[in-house]
């Protein structure tokens, strides 16, 4: 028994060698060396950019275009809100400057919660896997498309510093159905440049990222609805409030004085040309079925994931 039982530790040694040696080969290879030409900063910088062209029916003429040039307000990382970088790491990923991409421990209890649910419920994505998932086109929410989301970030790690990382999250998130992005974000909610967002209001824009539509207070039909969304903004607002206060980026003296202080939402405008169908077909796009359907084929924003968009009109 003795015997046996070194056999099958050397058999296992063995073999976690090999795979070490082999999964370090893989990383080298396919990570560090050749990572794939979308992995240029303009490449990514392009994707940034995309569009979703709106056609007539004939499928030729266009009708316009969502997010088009006067849509994008690009921020780089020295424009960056102090307050909003730490908001954003507190509610998203509190481990964000230390990992490699991938955080395990949220790896571990995201395979549990899969597991108890049977099936893929969580994924405990990192600030690098959501810029991934939001950069690089993922079709379904299958382990597979979960395990290319993980190398894509363990690319992303190797090849771009943290604060280029964080640049592009913070310029791809979904904001309203005509925009993206933290500069669009500040101008929208505040009708303000990053620049002079207040803690709170920085803090409101990170949490905003979760699900866009639920806090937005300008949309709804009725002002009931608009006032729930107001509700559910304050709410998100102090949970990221209480996580900067977790993870050491915020007192908690000074996290009640920002709480106390309502958020002052003033719609802004940026310029772009609209039409009375375009914005039928943007609330059309908002609708229950359409929002299922782009969840299912991992869509977060129809207007700017370069859909070809035709109309009955």
């Amino acid at each position: 028994m003795k015997k046996f039982l070194i056999r099958l530790f050397q058999v296992g040694l063995v073999a976690s060698i090999v795979g070490g040696a082999v999964a370090g080969w893989g990383y080298k290879k396919y990570v560090v060396e050749n990572p794939g030409p979308e992995f240029q900063h303009e490449a990514i910088l392009a994707v940034i950019a995309q569009e979703s062209p709106v056609y007539y029916r004939d499928g030729v003429t266009p009708m316009g275009v969502f997010f088009d040039s006067e849509h994008r307000s690009y921020v780089p990382y020295d424009r960056l809100p102090e307050d909003w970088v730490h908001a954003i790491v507190a509610a998203e990923d509190g481990s964000f400057w230390d990992h490699p991409g991938i955080d395990a421990k949220h790896v571990i209890r995201a395979m549990w919660q899969n597991v108890q649910a049977g099936g893929v419920v969580a994924g405990g994505s990192t600030l690098t896997q959501q810029t991934a998932k939001n950069l690089f086109y993922r079709p379904d929410r299958s382990l597979r498309s979960k395990g290319v989301e993980l190398v894509d970030a363990l690319r992303l790690e190797a090849h771009f510093s943290k604060k280029d990382i964080l640049e592009f999250y913070a310029n791809q998130f979904h904001v309203s159905a005509n925009g993206r992005g933290i500069g669009i974000a500040a101008r929208y909610f505040f009708d303000k440049t990053p620049e002079a967002l207040s803690t709170k209001e920085c803090a409101f824009i990170a949490g905003l990222v979760k699900a866009p539509s639920r806090y937005n207070p300008f949309i709804g039909a009725s002002e009931e609805r608009r006032e729930e969304a107001r509700k559910k903004a304050e709410t998100r607002t102090s949970y990221v409030l209480r996580r900067m206060v977790e993870v050491g980026y915020l007192s908690e003296g000074r996290r009640a004085e920002i709480e106390a202080i309502p958020l002052d939402f003033r719609r802004g405008s940026f310029r772009y040309d609209r039409s009375v169908v375009l914005d039928q077909v943007q609330h059309r796009l908002e609708e229950p079925e359409f929002i299922e359907l782009f969840e299912k084929a991992g869509i977060d924003n129809p207007s700017t994931a370069g859909l070809r968009i035709v109309t009955t009109v």
